[in-house]
């Protein structure tokens, strides 16, 4: 990675589910410092992620959520790479940024990175997954080391069926809308929780694929 001052522009990267909105208050605070900040949605992600029809359809079938394929379920590892450069390139013109990437925005910020490195000046992993090259993300999540992570029993599809990690957002089982805030927002106060769980979408698969050495 290219040596950089610390005044680069600051690039935010979500994790699944989400999308540049849940860095709302972070660009806020950032900008108001005097920092130049952008955050993006990754590939097969908020405003690039439409929904599945049935979340929408009325009446409504929940049987559809388990069997309707993913419109995001070709979205993989190669393209959310290819798109963070392109994001990198257009916020810094061609100069290196820091990139600050969450969760399982880690391992697309790792292809970016091995694709492009003279575009990133600093790499930050916020509690974020760093896959060593070959090693697939989706061997972290299934390492005896996360067992007892709550996101698993909230998904209401076979991923390997409808290609992404299925969340029933039409739920309207206080139960259900009480696991996931506690498994996505346990910190937050449930009102904003509540918000935000009104805008993370359906999701592609995390890729099995590894970032490879180049």
């Amino acid at each position: 990675m290219t040596a950089q001052t610390d005044r680069s522009r600051v690039l935010l990267l979500h994790g699944l589910w989400h999308g540049s909105w849940c860095w709302s208050e972070v660009t806020a605070g950032l900008a108001a410092a005097g920092r130049a900040v952008q955050a993006v949605d990754m590939a097969g992600h908020g405003l690039r992620a439409p929904r599945p029809a049935c979340l929408s359809r009325r009446p409504f079938d929940p049987a559809d959520i388990a069997t309707e394929p993913s419109p995001v379920r070709d979205v993989d590892l190669e393209q959310a790479g290819d798109l963070l450069v392109s994001q990198m390139a257009a916020l810094g013109g061609g100069a290196p940024v820091t990139v600050v990437a969450h969760s399982m925005g880690g391992a697309v910020l790792t292809r970016a990175a091995q694709l492009a490195p003279e575009l990133v000046a600093h790499a930050v992993y916020l509690t974020a997954y760093m896959p060593a090259s070959e090693v697939p993300a989706l061997a972290y999540v299934q390492m005896p080391e996360n067992e007892g992570e709550l996101m698993g029993s909230m998904l209401r599809a076979d991923p390997a069926t409808v290609g992404a990690l299925r969340l029933d957002l039409a739920s309207a089982d206080p139960a259900y809308r009480e696991r996931l805030r506690e498994a996505l927002y346990g910190d937050v106060d449930p009102a904003v929780a509540e918000a935000a769980m009104g805008l993370i979408s359906p999701t592609p698969r995390p890729a099995s694929r590894s970032a490879r050495r180049r």
